[in-house]
């Protein structure tokens, strides 16, 4: 992610004991050999006490027997089974605990691309998405476990929970989904990891134009090389690192057609940085966010500016310039913490102060302006007598 966040931490131990229940429920069947007519439920949580406070268990033994009874029919060999549920064990050990830059470096996942039929992994896409939507439609105090997280999430997050981790964007919670970092469709072991769950802005979380959908954040662009040794060095993780203070806006293109492109303050971040651009389309949505930071930069000028424009009739350009380096540019890492699309504002002025054709640009637009508003105010200023037209 961009932004630094933190997790929610009472839901993240429910989540972690859920992926644990969802594990040991697999593995329990498979090692005895039971089947779902003979799955007992009140069994199961005596020879697991430390399982009784999970979600899972306030479920009917039906659902349990229908959760075992996808297993099996997604994975009828024991081999197949062996396979899926050690991938699952050591992906979700892996991010649980804390991870040091070698294990870093010499990670992969397991439940990626698992080597059984296509069939079967459908299947098991299937059954897991049942786990994932077991835990987050249950409720308590009359809200489901979804609201529950963001609501958290908020209480961790006090001063900036509206931003989007992704795109320093606007995030609405209310109406802000959960998204899988990791796709559930290619990383069953955490459909329901705390650490692979963010609340994104519906534009980054989006599976259309440009979305995020499914893509894999350690290569989106090429899945087959995404789940490479050291993957996980390619990505910014949420809740572990973030990108704020190591990456900067370019801005390119022409007149009329400016382009938005992230760039990064060092080499070792260019990976990671040119990922993360991929996976949630940022050039082209801050691309489109572009005209609003030049909107927002005018208002703020013309609010500026005004009482000097008036007195004076003339722009001191270098004043100007004085006002966007200590206004806007000057703690600006700060500010794009703490306020919506601030990132995409201070680097575009940063632009515009590098760029002479588009700094004589701003300084004209900004005299129409106060030109306007000062003919304006001067129109409401004259006496109206009846008869008159109105000004």
């Amino acid at each position: 992610m961009l932004l630094k966040v933190s997790p929610p931490k009472q839901l993240g131990i429910r989540l972690q004991l859920a992926s644990s229940f969802m594990i040991r429920l697999l593995y329990y069947c498979d090692v005895k050999g039971i089947q779902p007519k003979q799955f007992t439920k009140k069994q199961f949580l005596i020879d697991h006490p430390e399982l009784k406070a999970c979600v899972f268990a306030n479920k009917t033994a039906t659902t349990f027997k229908n959760r075992i009874n996808d297993f099996w029919d997604a994975c009828k060999a024991k081999k197949e089974r062996k396979t899926v549920i050690l991938a699952l064990c050591v992906d979700n050990f892996f991010m649980m605990g804390p991870k040091g830059k070698t294990q870093i470096a010499n990670f992969s996942f397991q439940s990626y691309q698992l080597n059984i039929p296509q069939y079967s992994l459908d299947l098991l896409k299937t059954l897991f998405t049942r786990f994932y939507n077991d835990f987050f439609n249950y409720e308590e105090n009359g809200s489901n476990l979804r609201w529950h997280f963001k609501e958290e999430y908020k209480l961790e997050n006090p001063d900036n929970f509206y931003l989007c981790p992704a795109c320093l964007g606007e995030l609405n919670l209310d109406k802000a989904q959960l998204d899988h970092y990791f796709p559930k469709s290619t990383h069953l072991a955490l459909v329901i990891h705390p650490n692979n769950l963010i609340p994104l802005c519906i534009s980054c979380n989006s599976t259309t134009g440009g979305g995020k959908g499914d893509k894999i954040p350690t290569n989106p662009a090429i899945p087959t090389q995404a789940n490479r040794i050291g993957c996980l060095e390619d990505a910014y993780l949420p809740y572990e690192s973030y990108g704020l203070g190591r990456v900067k806006m370019l801005v390119g293109g022409t007149p009329g057609k400016r382009m938005a492109q992230l760039t990064t303050m060092k080499a070792a971040d260019r990976t990671p940085l040119l990922n993360h651009a991929e996976t949630y389309d940022l050039n082209r949505v801050w691309t489109s966010r572009l005209h609003n930071a030049n909107t927002t930069l005018i208002h703020r000028l013309v609010d500026a500016f005004r009482h000097t424009f008036e007195t004076d009739g003339k722009l001191d350009s270098a004043a100007i310039a004085h006002f966007l380096q200590h206004s806007i540019i000057q703690g600006a890492e700060y500010k794009s913490s703490k306020i919506e699309n601030y990132f995409i504002l201070a680097n575009y002025t940063v632009w515009i102060l590098g760029e002479p054709n588009a700094w004589i640009t701003l300084i004209d637009e900004l005299q129409k302006r106060l030109e306007e508003e000062k003919k304006l105010n001067f129109k409401q200023k004259q006496p109206y007598f009846l008869g008159d037209p109105e000004p």
